[in-house]
């Protein structure tokens, strides 16, 4: 697999998880893959003495524990300040990520593995999203309405699912990035259907989920109470799931999520949809203990990051965990061989 990594903002700890994981045991055993960083790499050798990390260098390449990653310019340089925003860092994140989804999008690469940016350095500086889920929506759409005629590939933004993943558990959120008073406004039975046929979708494409159980978390607590605390689970949240029901897709609920996840309800199910953002990573986060992976779904393309941000506050010190970002790079591995498992499957049963 060819995998690229967009740099993030270099005075988090971005680079050092990145560094630290290609030196740990499990990836060592996937040296046979094509790994380039988009970064400068000065931030990448000076990261590296700040924290003590030996990387052998040859050229524009350098390697860790005889793990090799190629250094590409985005020629956008900057200075290493650990634990701050800075304009200048932001600027390279940004060309970065441009660079990365290019890659991604016009299959030069298999998969991206996104580090942690500052939404807010970014977005100062001219990012126009909420978030890199949303961004790599809209460069998959920009670049498949530039480039295919296939109808079957996402082309809006609003077709990104994202989705937090541990193991066996996997959770996608119905809303992603908006305040939590516009939550029950954006709901609606045609938001969930579309959410859950991504989902289902991803899970038989992604994962090798040959018959695929979906929950669906409540939005209000207690599920409502049959109307007595909201009527979203009467309106809008029970008419999908019948929706979805007579078109044969395996969607229960809607659960009370903290006695969903309480009572490890979560077990009997291949993955969660949750109605925003902290309902149904809070839960995935605690229990994932620092190694779960965010995975941009229903995209033509995989996307891959660790679940965790900038962390601005350890920067530089040598003491951030590198499991997230171990474990995003194996996922991002995985599902990208996955799907084109799946994908050359499907085209040898059409032909």
């Amino acid at each position: 697999m060819r995998i690229v990594v967009s740099c993030g903002d270099v005075n988090g700890i971005g680079l050092e998880v990145f560094l630290k994981a290609l030196g740990h045991p499990v990836l060592q055993q996937h040296k046979g893959h094509e790994l380039t960083l988009y970064c400068e790499s000065d931030c990448v050798q000076l990261t590296a003495e700040k924290l003590g990390i030996e990387l052998q260098w040859n050229k524009d390449t350098f390697s860790v524990a005889g793990l090799r990653c190629h250094v590409q310019s985005c020629d956008q340089h900057t200075r290493l300040r650990f634990g701050a925003e800075y304009a200048d860092a932001a600027r390279l994140a940004i060309r970065s990520l441009e660079l990365s989804a290019a890659a991604v999008c016009s299959t030069q690469a298999d998969a991206v593995l996104t580090l942690p940016i500052s939404k807010h350095s970014l977005q100062r500086s001219g990012f126009a999203f909420p978030g890199q889920t949303e961004f790599f929506a809209a460069r998959a759409a920009e670049w498949h309405s530039s480039e295919s005629s296939d109808d079957s590939v996402p082309r809006s933004g609003a077709d990104a699912l994202m989705m937090l993943v541990y193991g066996a558990m996997r959770v996608a959120l119905a809303t992603i990035h908006v305040p939590l008073q516009s939550v029950a406004s954006l709901l609606s039975v045609q938001l969930l259907c579309e959410r859950v046929r991504a989902l289902e979708n991803s899970l038989h494409r992604d994962f090798g989920c040959e018959y695929p159980r979906i929950a669906m978390l409540a939005l209000n607590p207690h599920a409502g109470e049959h109307g007595a605390i909201g009527m979203e689970e009467q309106d809008i949240l029970l008419p999908a799931l019948h929706v979805l029901q007579n078109e044969g897709v395996d969607c229960e609920g809607p659960f009370a999520a903290d006695g969903f996840f309480a009572h490890k309800a979560y077990l009997n199910y291949d993955a969660i949809l949750a109605m925003y953002h902290d309902q149904g990573l809070i839960p995935l986060k605690l229990l994932a203990s620092g190694g779960g992976v965010n995975f941009s779904a229903n995209l033509p393309l995989v996307r891959c990051s660790p679940d965790h941000g900038t962390a601005y506050a350890i920067a530089g010190q040598g003491v951030a965990d590198e499991t997230s970002t171990v474990h995003a790079l194996l996922s991002a591995i995985s599902i990208a061989e996955q799907r084109a498992n799946y994908d050359a499957a499907k085209l040898r049963t059409n032909q």
